[in-house]
């Protein structure tokens, strides 16, 4: 198992920092790019780039700590059961956005309460068309 394997695969603490990292150093390139004066869009580009190159840099110059360049070898690829487990994370938080869509679908159906000051403005609205058409007459 190459370096960059393991990276990819195993190690998620090194993926984490690099991410941050690489958000930091891009945010601030977009920063500093827009108070020099290039246009937003520019910026951006340049932010997206520079975080790109972060991680690209970082992944190819991962070498594998020393403890665990032993043990790489040894891993099993990960299985049907890691699998679920990991997928299995993600099924309260579909079922709560499902739910949520359910209930905006089924709520938007409900009448609406009308209120004391509702009323009263359609009928003070009425009684001023009635006012204009009488008076254009």
């Amino acid at each position: 198992m190459t370096d960059l394997d393991y990276y990819l695969t195993y190690d998620h603490a090194a993926r984490g920092r690099t991410t941050l990292l690489s958000v930091f150093i891009g945010a601030g390139a977009g920063m500093i790019s827009e108070s020099l004066g290039m246009s937003f869009k520019t910026a951006g580009i340049f932010c997206i780039l520079m975080v790109g190159a972060v991680e690209v840099t970082r992944a190819w110059r991962y070498v594998q700590p020393a403890e665990r360049r032993g043990v790489a070898a040894g891993f099993p690829s990960p299985t049907l059961k890691s699998a679920t487990r990991r997928s299995l994370i993600f099924v309260p938080v579909s079922l709560l956005l499902l739910l949520d869509r359910i209930a905006d679908k089924v709520l938007a159906y409900r009448p609406k309460p009308k209120t004391k000051a509702a009323k009263r403005r359609k009928r003070r609205n009425q009684y001023a068309k009635r006012r204009r058409s009488e008076s254009s007459i």
